[in-house]
């Protein structure tokens, strides 16, 4: 529902990934992780890992590299109906959590498909929109 994490097992690591949207590869780098998020995750980790803000209207799938080692592989926002693929190629043992919660480990090579699913969630709001939310809560918390 929020966000999938192909990433390095040992932090400080990095992964060589490559990055599909649909058949085109958008990037091929050294990370410590990718994360792909749907709008309502983007508000979490793809945030403080330098993704943007998605209007909670706005169907889409972020794409954040976690430290790549590049300066040129940037965050991508792409259509919700996109197939992700994330194929980790060379390095230590890989993770793949979901919405933070571990799914397992592997050694590369292995890829990672994500698309959206059939089954549709329906979220009630009271009373915030998502500016309103956003505001609270990146703008006016203390420390």
């Amino acid at each position: 529902l929020n966000e999938v994490m192909v990433g390095a097992e040992i932090p400080l690591k990095t992964v060589e990934v490559e990055v599909y949207v649909d058949d085109w590869c958008i990037a091929r780098d050294r990370v410590d992780a990718i994360l792909v998020s749907t709008t309502t995750g983007a508000t979490g980790y793809s945030l403080s890992a330098g993704g943007c803000l998605i209007d909670s209207r706005v169907e889409a799938i972020l794409i954040v590299p976690v430290c790549p080692l590049s300066t040129n592989f940037k965050p991508y926002i792409v259509p919700s109906d996109s197939q992700v693929r994330v194929r980790a190629l060379s390095g230590d043992m890989v993770v793949v959590l979901v919405d933070g919660q571990f799914v397992k480990r592997f050694k590369p090579p292995l890829e990672v498909v994500v698309k959206k699913g059939r089954r549709v969630v329906r979220f009630i709001r009271f009373g915030m929109n998502f500016y309103e939310r956003v505001k609270r809560r990146l703008f006016q918390s203390s420390i």
